[in-house]
């Protein structure tokens, strides 16, 4: 009898681990596909306000209101905002990447990952 109840338990446990695991697997994989729409959606916000500043200048340039070394500068600007915005999004990117690797290895190892809202608060 006490075989029986210590094999149900042992049951038990490996379903409760696994639905653990699970659980945590489900988490990696949200937080990997929230870090991706978060980088693609800055990169085409970027896109976006690129093209809208250029049609501005060029606009304005075409219609003569601003001169080609006015339209220079702006453009150079632009390009440079742009090019830190982006940057630093990929930078925050690959930092969530190197997140979502330590939080699968974390997996592994049997550790359990804390709930979704603070695996996004956390800045590791």
């Amino acid at each position: 009898m006490e075989k029986r109840d210590n094999a149900n338990s042992e049951d038990m446990n490996k379903k409760e681990r696994k639905k653990k695991n699970d659980l945590d697997i489900l988490k990696i994989q949200i937080y990997s596909e929230n870090s991706h729409v978060t980088l693609s959606s800055q990169i085409s916000y970027i896109i976006s306000f690129l093209i809208g500043f250029l049609i501005l200048f060029y606009t304005l340039y075409y219609e003569q209101k601003i001169s080609l070394t006015t339209f220079s500068v702006a453009v150079i600007v632009t390009f440079a905002l742009l090019f830190s915005f982006t940057s630093k999004s990929i930078i925050d990117y690959e930092n969530r990447f190197k997140k979502t690797s330590n939080m699968i290895k974390s997996v592994e190892e049997g550790n359990n990952l804390p709930e979704l809202i603070e695996l996004k608060k956390r800045k590791d």
